[in-house]
C-alpha cells in the first residue's frame, strides 16, 4: 500500500497520497515493531501474529 500510494502521487501529482503513505509507514514503524521484529496484527493497542519473509519485503519495499 505505502509503495502504491507513492507511485500513484509521482504520477498523479497528489501529495495528500505521500502524505497517507507517510502516516501508514510511521505506523508500521511505531505500532507493529518491537524488540526488532515485525508483527502484523494491531487492534486495540496490541500486536500478534509475527511477521514472516513476505511481511520483510513489503514493508521494506514500501519505505525504500
Amino acid at each position: 500500500m505505502i509503495a502504491t500510494l507513492s507511485m500513484g502521487a509521482n504520477i498523479l501529482n497528489k501529495r495528500e497520497y505521500i502524505e497517507k503513505a507517510e502516516e501508514i509507514g510511521e505506523f508500521i514503524i511505531n505500532k507493529l515493531i518491537k524488540d526488532g521484529r515485525l508483527y502484523t496484527s494491531y487492534k486495540d493497542g496490541k500486536i500478534r501474529n509475527k511477521g514472516v519473509l513476505d511481511d520483510y519485503a513489503y514493508v521494506i519495499w514500501g519505505i525504500y
